[in-house]
């Protein structure tokens, strides 16, 4: 398993001769275990086919905003090529190899194609590996370029000295595919949170034997406490791993595996490794008792009851707490009664800095499963509960948990994930309309609310709203509404319920957000039904009405000048009347006869505008 592995690259391929070497690339990062999409430029296609790349690669390739699939009656229909989901998706973008051309328009924002379409999408880190001839790598406007590149935090992959197509010897080559692999390996390891870090991790059951052939142990698979140590390694720690008998195979370069069978065994091993250690979760199902002798032959079956004296084993988790110093010591309780009132008692009596709660009571939780439910809780007793989630991503909220305590000394990135995802839900899993759509009339829109300041439970954010539809006949969008505000306010605890009703008034933050959505749908409406969005901007107003009447400012008149909450009445009234028929005229009726008579269909728009 290498850095790469799991990883998604989106590989952007420009039109220059060095774009042969990116079916080599493609075939490096395969191997190294990266999943692999390519974006192409037109040009780009006249020196390497998109069948080499999509073979190699096992994706499809991306070249154009648009591309034709056939409905059920075998007709083709223009499909969108969405570039904000290709963004998205990738963990790093790697333009290679990226042309004098390109990078001057990604300085500059062009966007003339989809590869530029998907790079100023991108929140990802972006690589490029420029390749040119010799005079353009050395005039100073490309110097200029490479700078701008730089500064807005794209990473290049410096051009190295060597024959070019030209015929001239000198800088301006394409980095060789294994050194681009390199260069991303050693840039991507070194900015791990994790890097420089030892973890100790125990995993797995112990055995405690009764004879050579019987034991006493548990149920545990080991699968929580290795998928923590491949988590954990992916993030760039170096880690030890304990692990008990179980039936689970890793392959990491970073991860070295020490199999030990007992409870003895095993606190002898984490004693070893533990002062060297900065970070050790105590995953592991450590039996708390075993026989006081073990039989040296394997014990008969006689008539009647037989007794075994058990005595307790070494506390593995306790005698680390006595002993630790600088470390960050995690560890675990499985309970099935008193869970929060047990899990808190271990927590300090051990001197633990975190513990992860989880309970055999809880679906999805539990030995053997694939999943796993738990609750973190900190030294402070602040408690961070998870929804059901497979045990790969319970590992990875662990060891963020632990990085950002660790950074921090508070959970503030943990909390502001968790709202994250609570937003996500609330907007995704809230029925906000009984519309259908059809493949056409998809609309595009975008939240981004980033928090300036907090003070214990208040918050203050930035909230930027935008929505656009396709523009007839054309690959690029037309927008339908964009909102952007510096000075929402709103109350939120960690794992508050965002519950939303139009009549009663009960989070700020939902509010806002309910409010744009149904402006949104309403001017959405519009596009596509005459006068379709009226009862959408008419429930926008109504949530304006009943927050008028909390305590949080923006939604009420102040001196006489409306709330920033207040423009659609406005959107309503006759005065958008017009406008309102533009945008009907311009998508619905546009479409509507596009199959049939373009030329019309193109009158229509241009009367509409």
């Amino acid at each position: 398993m290498t850095v790469l592995s799991g990883k998604n690259i989106l590989l952007g391929v420009t039109g220059g001769i060095a774009a042969y070497k990116s079916a080599f690339l493609v075939r490096l990062l395969v191997k190294k275990g990266a999943n692999i999409k390519v974006v192409m430029t037109s040009s780009a296609k006249e020196f390497v086919t998109p069948l080499t790349l999509s073979t190699l690669s096992k994706n499809e390739v991306f070249s154009s905003f648009t591309k034709e699939d056939e409905d059920s009656d075998g007709c083709k229909e223009p499909q969108w090529n969405n570039h904000v989901d290709l963004a998205l998706w990738a963990d790093f973008m790697l333009i290679a190899p990226a042309t004098a051309n390109t990078l001057s328009k990604m300085a500059h924002g062009a966007c003339d194609n989809l590869l530029l379409a998907v790079y100023l999408s991108a929140e990802c880190p972006v690589f490029y590996a420029p390749a040119m001839d010799l005079d353009m790598y050395k005039h100073p406007t490309t110097a200029q370029v490479f700078e701008k590149l730089n500064s807005f935090g794209n990473i290049q992959i410096p051009a190295v000295f060597g024959e070019l197509a030209s015929g001239l010897v000198g800088q301006g080559r394409m980095a060789e595919p294994e050194d681009i692999v390199s260069f991303l390996e050693k840039d991507i390891l070194e900015k791990l949170p994790l890097k420089g870090k030892k973890i100790l991790i125990t995993a797995g059951p112990t055995y405690e034997a009764i004879d050579p052939v019987r034991f006493i142990g548990n149920h545990s698979s080991g699968k929580m406490g290795y998928a923590l140590a491949e988590t954990a390694a992916s993030l760039g720690a170096e880690v030890i791993l304990i692990s008990g008998p179980v039936n689970l195979k890793l392959d990491n370069a970073f991860i070295k595996i020490e199999k030990v069978t007992s409870a003895a065994e095993m606190y002898e091993v984490a004693h070893k490794y533990f002062s060297d250690c900065d970070i050790a979760i105590l995953s592991a199902a450590v039996a708390d008792y075993k026989p006081a002798e073990v039989a040296s032959e394997k014990i008969k079956k006689k008539e009647g009851t037989m007794s075994i004296e058990l005595m307790k084993t070494k506390d593995i988790l306790l005698s680390l707490g006595d002993i630790k110093k600088d470390q960050f010591l995690v560890g675990f309780a499985l309970e099935t009664e008193n869970e929060e009132e047990n899990a808190k008692l271990k927590l300090k009596k051990k001197n633990l800095d975190l513990i992860v709660l989880n309970s055999l009571r809880d679906e999805g939780a539990g030995f053997g499963k694939e999943t796993n439910k738990v609750t973190l809780i900190s030294k402070d007793n602040k408690m961070l509960p998870f929804p059901v989630k497979h045990k790969s991503e319970v590992a990875r909220d662990i060891l963020e948990y632990i990085i950002d305590a660790a950074q921090t000394g508070q959970p503030n990135l943990q909390l502001f994930r968790t709202l994250e995802t609570q937003l996500k839900e609330f907007v995704n899993n809230t029925t906000w309309t009984d519309r259908t759509y059809k493949n056409q009339e998809r609309i595009d829109c975008n939240m981004s609310l980033v928090i300036s300041s907090m003070d214990g439970d208040n918050f203050t954010a930035t909230l930027q709203v935008q929505s656009s539809r396709p523009t007839f006949d054309s690959t690029y969008d037309s927008p339908v509404y964009n909102y952007f505000d510096r000075q929402v306010s709103f109350r939120y605890k960690e794992f508050e319920p965002l519950n939303f009703n139009i009549t009663t008034f009960e989070s700020n933050l939902v509010s806002v957000v309910a409010f744009h959505i149904y402006t949104i749908i309403g001017l959405d409406a519009d596009t596509y039904v005459e006068n379709g969005g009226e009862s959408y901007f008419q429930t926008a107003n109504q949530i304006t009405n009943t927050a008028a009447a909390s305590s949080y400012p923006g939604w009420k008149a102040a001196d006489g000048n409306q709330s920033r909450y207040r423009y659609n009445e406005a959107i309503i009234s006759s005065v958008y009347k017009e406008y309102h028929e533009a945008l009907y005229g311009y998508h619905r009726q546009g479409l509507d006869v596009m199959s049939a008579n373009p030329k019309e269909a193109k009158q229509k728009i241009n009367d509409a505008i």
